[in-house]
This record gives C-alpha cells, structure tokens and sequence, in this order.
C-alpha cells in the first residue's frame, strides 16, 4: 500500500467554512480513560448488517460512531472490554434508524459517555429511534451537528478532526440520505465515514468541492448499488473499504457488482463476517494499516 497525503482544508467555500465553524471540544461530561498509544485506531466491530465503529484518539479517549441493532450489544461490548475501554467520550450517530442507533439505549445504561452528537437537522429517521430522548433519560448532553462544522478531539497538536460534510438538507423521502458524513483526520491521514447515504446526498457532497481523500471508506448504505459511485472511489481513492454486512446472511446488501467496482478501484474490502470480532484500521499520522482479531 502507497503512503498518500491528505489535505485537511477543503477546497473553495466548503474548506473556508469549516474552518470559520471549529468548534473546540471543552468540558462535555465524562472524562474517559485515554489511549495510551499515539495511533489512532478505527475499529470495525463486526455485528452483521448495521454499524459500529470504535475511535480511539490519543490523550483523549474513546468515541462510538453508531450503536449497531440493539441485540449486538453483547458484541460490541466484548471488543470494548477486551480494548480495556470503561468509558466513551462521545457517541456519534449517523441517522435514526435502528440498525445505527439500536444499542444507544443499553450502551449510555452501561457505561459512562460525555456527549451524544447527532444530526441538528430535523431528520425524519429519529422518528424510529429518539436518540435525544435516549441520552436525556441517561442524563447525557446532547450536541447537534451541521454540514461545515470541525470537531477538535484531543489536544490541538496531536488531536483528531472531524469534519462534518453532510448532509447539506433534510430529503423526505429517503431516510438514508439524512445520514451524517464525517470525514475523520489525523495529521496526513483520514477515514470517511459514509452512514446509509446514498446517491443523491453522495452527488450533493461530491459537487460541494469539499476534500474527500481517504485512506478508509465506509462505505454507505451496507455496501449496495444505490451508493458509492465510480466518481466517490476516484475522489476518495481509498485504500480499504468498510461494508457493514455479511454477504451470506444479508440478502440485498453487500452487492457483488460493488465487489467488482471496489476490485477495479484497487479497495481491499473488509466484511463483517468471518472468524474475527472486529478489525482495527490503525494510523500512526501518516500512513494506515489493518489489523483482524
């Protein structure tokens, strides 16, 4: 795998506001126990069709982004104990659909989180799982997100960027397309994070002019034909790719046309599915690798 150099700031208008709109993270509840080393790790915890990634960020600590359905939390808590993580910095979820946002309920009833960030738009897809309700009765904070904000996760030297580059409006009709884009960055590396989006929120990011390369790509929508074009793979040109399904067990998604286009891009793919539990994709600042367990 080649080292690639990303850049941080977007392009045009879209770089110009997310840097009026950092947001420095100060003071959101718990402090959680930090990660000792200084990579970055993105956990992929296998828990079929649905979304659960793990972020650990040096000298700060541990972020969820998803929950997975609520019956998979047996195993995202086993890759949280065997990380040794008692408690969560911050949760992100995607959109409200329970296959994201399911085990938010018993995750903040087990352990200690600072902050739940979701979507400030009116998303429809809350409707199936209310998220703000959920952490109110857990007595954790809430903090909503727009397109153009930047999160500082750690110290400012050393730390972790979240970009959040969509949704830039609410689409009625398709639920998925609400979903949060965040683009992660550490020093010369990045993972984009897709949620269910699908290709209509996907043109509006991709004409937006906002910077998309990425080592990782999750993908959106759990690997199927109504997202991830050819034009998102040449603009990312990820190394990896996260599908959030298992080809056997979940008919419709996991696509084998996808496989082909993914195959074409040069993406190693990874599945949830097979003997391991999870995988971490690992940066050191400047390049990326996988590591199965």
């Amino acid at each position: 795998m080649g080292d690639k150099k990303m850049m941080i700031k977007g392009r045009g208008l879209p770089g110009i506001l997310l840097l009026i709109s950092l947001l420095l993270l100060t003071g959101c509840g718990h402090r959680a126990g930090q990660p000792e080393s200084q990579e970055v790790a993105l956990t992929f915890i296998h828990v079929g069709k649905g979304d659960a990634l793990l972020l650990s960020v040096p000298g700060d600590g541990y972020y969820l982004v998803d929950t997975g359905k609520e019956k998979d939390f047996e195993e995202i808590q086993e890759v949280l104990d065997w990380k040794g993580v008692e408690e969560l910095k911050g949760i992100f979820i995607s959109h409200g659909h329970k296959d994201h946002a399911g085990g938010l309920k018993r995750i903040v009833e087990e352990y200690p989180v600072g902050c739940v960030y979701m979507s400030g738009l009116r998303d429809p897809s809350f409707q199936k799982i209310n998220v703000r309700e959920v952490a109110q009765k857990a007595q954790v904070s809430v903090k909503e997100l727009f397109m153009g904000d930047v999160l500082m996760l750690g110290k400012e030297e050393s730390g972790v960027q979240v970009q959040v580059l969509g949704p830039e409006e609410i689409d009625e009709e398709n639920e998925n397309n609400n979903s949060l884009i965040l683009r992660v960055v550490y020093k010369d590396t990045a993972f984009l994070l897709m949620g269910d989006t699908e290709l209509a929120s996907e043109e509006r990011l991709l004409c937006s002019g906002a910077e998309l390369q990425a080592f990782v790509l999750k993908l959106g929508h759990h690997g199927k034909m109504d997202a991830t074009s050819e034009e998102l793979l040449q603009r990312v040109r990820p190394s990896y790719g996260i599908v959030t399904a298992n080809r056997k067990k979940e008919e419709g998604a996991a696509d084998p046309a996808m496989a082909e286009r993914l195959l074409a891009a040069g993406v190693e793919v990874y599945y949830s599915e097979g003997k391991v539990r999870a995988v971490d994709f690992i940066s050191d600042g400047t390049r990326v690798w996988a590591e199965e367990y």
